[in-house]
C-alpha cells in the first residue's frame, strides 16, 4: 500500500511540476552541474573572458570586485553536482525529478522510522500524512534548489543511527556518518545536523566509541571530497566555504564594552532571532536599508509587521505548522518526565530534541542572517520529518476523536478560504495570517498538556489537533504552492519565448537583475554565458561584449528592466536587430 500512494504522489508531482525558475539559487546550483558535464568544476564558457562581477549572475551575493578571477566558479556546495549530474540530460525537469525522489524517500523513511517504535498500524500513515501535506515540503519536492535532496539525506542519517543505537551493528553507525556528510556537502547548513546526530550516538550507543569513530570515519569521506573541491575552485581549504564572510557571527558577537554587555548581546539577538524563525516572524528586523534591493525583494509592512514574497506573508515555523509547537514542548518534557506519550521511544525523542534544538541553538549564533526569498524557514526544512514522526507518536496515546478532529480541519480551512478572500495587502490578512496560528499551536499545546491530568480535555485536543492540520496544509498547498507555481509559471513562458530566438550555437546574454533567472534552464541544451550588469552598473559591460565578440559568440541583449544609460554603453558602436518585440524586447548586436 505504501509503495502505490509514494509511487501516486511522485507521478502527480512530477505531472504537475512547472519547469521554471523560482529563485537564483536554482542557478547557482545548476552551473555547478554545468561545470561537471564538461568535466570541470568552472562555469562553462567565462575561461576565455576577461574578470568581471558581471559574470556572476548566478551567485546570490556577488561581491567579489573586478570578479573572482577564471575560470569563474560557483560558491555553491559542491556534492550536489554529483547526485545531480545524470538526472541533468533529462534537462529542467530532470532536476527536478532529483527533488521528488528524494521527498518520496523520505516520506517513506517516515512512515517506516515511525512503524518501528509504534504500537498501531494508522500511527504511521499519520506521519506520512503530516509530512507530505502538514508541513511545508511539496513547494521544495517540485523545485530545483536541493532542499529535498538534503532533507533525504539528513532523514537517512538520523533513521541510520537510530538503527546503531538499537543494534550492535558498528556499519549502522559508518553509513549513518556518510549520510551525514553527503547532506553538509549538498547544503552546508547540515554540518550542524550532522554534529548533534554523532553526538547522540556518543550518548545512547552501547559502544560508543567504536560507533562514534566509525560515523566519525564516515562524515569525513564527503567533507574530505568537499574539502579537495574546494581547494581547487575556491583556493580555501576550508570544506564549508562560500567566500569571505560566510558563516560569519560579526552581527551577533559584534557588541561591545564589557565581556558581560557583550555576552547578553549575544543572548537578546539570539532570542530574538529565534523567536522569529520559530513563533513570529513579524519579530524580525527589516531587511537592508531603505531603499536597498534587499529591503525591495522583502518588504516589510509597517503596521502589520509582515514580511512579503510575492505578496504573501513570510511566515515563522510555527506560523507555517502550528502544530510544531506542541512537538517542542513534547521534546523538552522528555527530559524532565516521564510521558505516557514517550513511552518505549524516550531515546528516540530524545534523540531528536538533541538535533532539533541543537539545530535552533546554531542558527541563533548567526543571529538575523535570513533565509531570503522564500515562504517559510527553508532553513528548518531538514527537522520537519523528525517533527512528523513525533506528533503522530504523540497522537497515538491522545485517544483523539475523528469527528471532532475533522470539525477543527473543517473550520481552519474555512478560516483559510474566507482570508483569502480578503486583498492581500490587506492589514486585517496579514495579522490573521501571522497571528491565528500561532494562537492555534499554542492551544493545542496547552490543551495536550492539560488532558495529561485532565482526560476530559480530548474533544478540544481533537479539535485544535485538527484545526493545525488543516491550517498547515490549507496555506501551504492554498497559498504558498500556488504563488510559487505563478512565478514558476511566468519564468517558463519567458524562458519559453528565449528559446525561440536563441540559438543553440554559442552565443552571450546581457540581463539586468531579474530578467536574468529565466535564462539558467536553457543553459543545458544552449552553449549561452550570462552576464548581469545591474551587479556594476554596467561598468563591464563593453570589455565583455568586445570579449563575447572575439570568442565568437553571438551577443543578444534583454531591454528588461536595462536601465537607458547602460544600454546605451553597451550597445555603443553596434548596429542593433530586433529579434523579439514585447512584452520581451531583445536586441542582437551585429
Amino acid at each position: 500500500m505504501l509503495v502505490v500512494v509514494l509511487a501516486a504522489a511522485g507521478l502527480l508531482l512530477f505531472c504537475s511540476a512547472v519547469p521554471g525558475v523560482f529563485t537564483i539559487d536554482e542557478a547557482n546550483y545548476l552551473v555547478t552541474v554545468l561545470g561537471l558535464r564538461q568535466g570541470t568544476f568552472a562555469v562553462p564558457g567565462t575561461a576565455e573572458l576577461p574578470p568581471s562581477m558581471e559574470l556572476e549572475y548566478f551567485d546570490p551575493v556577488p561581491h567579489t570586485p573586478g570578479g573572482r578571477g577564471l575560470p569563474l566558479t560557483s560558491t555553491a556546495p559542491p556534492l550536489y553536482s554529483f547526485f545531480a549530474y545524470p538526472f541533468s540530460f533529462a534537462g529542467w525537469r530532470g532536476l527536478i525529478a532529483l527533488n521528488i525522489l528524494s521527498y518520496l524517500l523520505t516520506a517513506a523513511l517516515v512512515f517506516l522510522y515511525c512503524a518501528r517504535f509504534s504500537r498501531s498500524e494508522r500511527t504511521p500513515w499519520v506521519a506520512l500524512a503530516v509530512f507530505t501535506l502538514c508541513s511545508f515540503t511539496v513547494e521544495y519536492a517540485q523545485g530545483v534548489w536541493p532542499h529535498m535532496l538534503a532533507v533525504g539525506l539528513c532523514t537517512s542519517a538520523f533513521v541510520a543511527a537510530s538503527r546503531a543505537r538499537s543494534s550492535a551493528a558498528p556499519w549502522y553507525a559508518g553509513v549513518a556518518g556518510l549520510l551525514a556528510g553527503l547532506a553538509a556537502g549538498v547544503r552546508y547548513q547540515n554540518i550542524a545536523f550532522a554534529g548533534f546526530v554523532g553526538f547522540g550516538l556518543i550518548v545512547w550507543c552501547r559502544r560508543r566509541w567504536l560507533m562514534s569513530s566509525l560515523y566519525a570515519a564516515g562524515a569525513a569521506l564527503p567533507a574530505a571530497a568537499t574539502t579537495i573541491i574546494n581547494h581547487h575552485r575556491l583556493g580555501s581549504w576550508n570544506p564549508f566555504n562560500k567566500g569571505p564572510g560566510y558563516l560569519s557571527v560579526g552581527d551577533v558577537a559584534g557588541g561591545t564594552g564589557s565581556l558581560v554587555s557583550r555576552a547578553l548581546h549575544v543572548v537578546s539577538i539570539g532570542l530574538q532571532s529565534t523567536w522569529g524563525r520559530v513563533v513570529d516572524r513579524s519579530a524580525w528586523p527589516a531587511a537592508g536599508e531603505p531603499g536597498s534591493e534587499i529591503a525591495r525583494l522583502l518588504p516589510k509592512d509597517p503596521h502589520s509587521g509582515a514580511f512579503l514574497v510575492l505578496g504573501v506573508v513570510k511566515k515563522a515555523w510555527a506560523q507555517s505548522c502550528p502544530w510544531i509547537l506542541l512537538v517542542l514542548v513534547v521534546l523538552v518534557l522528555a527530559w524532565f518526565t516521564r510521558l505516557r506519550w514517550t513511552q518505549g521511544r524516550t531515546t528516540e525523542v530524545r534523540a531528536a530534541a538533541i538535533v532539533v534544538f541543537g539545530v535552533l541553538g546554531s542558527f541563533a549564533l548567526f543571529g538575523y542572517r535570513t533565509e531570503g526569498w522564500a515562504f517559510n524557514q527553508r532553513y528548518l526544512l531538514e527537522l520537519t520529518p523528525l517533527a512528523s514522526v513525533i506528533l503522530a507518536w504523540v497522537t497515538e496515546r491522545l485517544q483523539l476523536g475523528s469527528v471532532w478532529v475533522a470539525i477543527g480541519a473543517a473550520g481552519a480551512a474555512g478560516a483559510v478560504v474566507a482570508l483569502l478572500q480578503m486583498p492581500p495587502e490587506g492589514l486585517t490578512r496579514q495579522e490573521w495570517m501571522l497571528k491565528l496560528p500561532v494562537v492555534l499551536g499554542l492551544g493545542l499545546a496547552a490543551a495536550a498538556i492539560l488532558s495529561l491530568k485532565l482526560p476530559r480535555l480530548v474533544v478540544p485536543v481533537s479539535l485544535l489537533l485538527g484545526a493545525c492540520l488543516a491550517w498547515s496544509a490549507a496555506v501551504h498547498l492554498g497559498v504558498d504552492l500556488y504563488a510559487s507555481r505563478e512565478h514558476r509559471i511566468r519564468h517558463h513562458r519567458q524562458q519559453e519565448a528565449l528559446a525561440r530566438v536563441l540559438p543553440s550555437a554559442p552565443a552571450a546574454v546581457f540581463a539586468y537583475w531579474g530578467a536574468k533567472d529565466s535564462i539558467a534552464p536553457l543553459q543545458i541544451d544552449h552553449d549561452l554565458v550570462v552576464a548581469d550588469p545591474w551587479i556594476d552598473r554596467g561598468k563591464d559591460a563593453p570589455a565583455l561584449t568586445r570579449a563575447f565578440e572575439k570568442a565568437g559568440r553571438r551577443v543578444f541583449v534583454i531591454t528588461e528592466g536595462m536601465p537607458r544609460p547602460i544600454l546605451q554603453s553597451l550597445t555603443k558602436g553596434h548596429r542593433l536587430r530586433f529579434v523579439a518585440g514585447p512584452p520581451w524586447p531583445i536586441l542582437e548586436l551585429d
